[in-house]
């Protein structure tokens, strides 16, 4: 199984759901799948990524993550090393995984955010690739105020904090995985486009 058909183990989702569960930092990861729509998107876009999603280390020293993906919609928390071991199973995957100085109370009020957007639908499979699309032919692409792709949750819960979107793009809706990676990189090293790092997989 990948790490997508799985959730986190009941004990977290438990504290999730009663608040016992603690986060004292927030990140954010940037994976490549080496499938189809990853590969095509990231051929046009120019970059590195073909999806993203926003993570908490917690108090217990454990790690979780939300991501949006197509026909799932939003969803969350599982266990870091779920993607980890995603990304082990073929070479050709690789992630990226980038802690935030959000503190304590901010990672709380981000957490909070992925929990109550928990069940947003996704978008068709197309979409991110139609983004892609979009601004190099300046195709129009079809948005929906009741879906979110990957990228678009990640920079609607980081915000106001940690803004992703950029010059080029102005909504939310508008920021793709390879426009936050470099957004990220100008809000953390104050300069602009960079060619990303050969990721290894971090160990289990």
């Amino acid at each position: 199984m990948s790490a997508y058909d799985h959730e986190a183990d009941g004990r977290v989702v438990y504290g999730l759901q009663h608040g016992y569960v603690r986060p004292v930092c927030t990140f954010i990861f940037w994976e490549y799948s080496d499938s189809f729509i990853a590969r095509r998107a990231v051929r046009i876009e120019d970059g590195p990524w073909g999806h993203m999603g926003i993570g908490f280390k917690l108090l217990t020293g454990e790690q979780i993550y939300y991501e949006a993906l197509f026909g799932k919609g939003f969803i969350g928390a599982k266990p870091l090393i779920r993607l980890q071991n995603f990304v082990k199973e073929n070479p050709k995957r690789k992630y990226a995984l980038e802690y935030t100085d959000l503190n304590e109370s901010q990672s709380q009020e981000k957490l909070n955010r992925c929990e109550e957007m928990k069940g947003t639908a996704g978008y068709a499979e197309l979409q991110l690739l139609f983004m892609a699309m979009s601004e190099r032919y300046h195709i129009p692409v079809p948005r929906s105020k009741n879906r979110v792709v990957c990228s678009e949750a990640v920079s609607r819960i980081l915000y106001p904090e940690i803004d992703l979107r950029d010059s080029r793009r102005s909504r939310h809706d508008m920021v793709n995985p390879v426009s936050a990676w470099r957004r990220w990189l100008e809000i953390k090293n104050g300069y602009g486009h960079i060619s990303a790092p050969v990721v290894a997989p971090a160990a289990a």
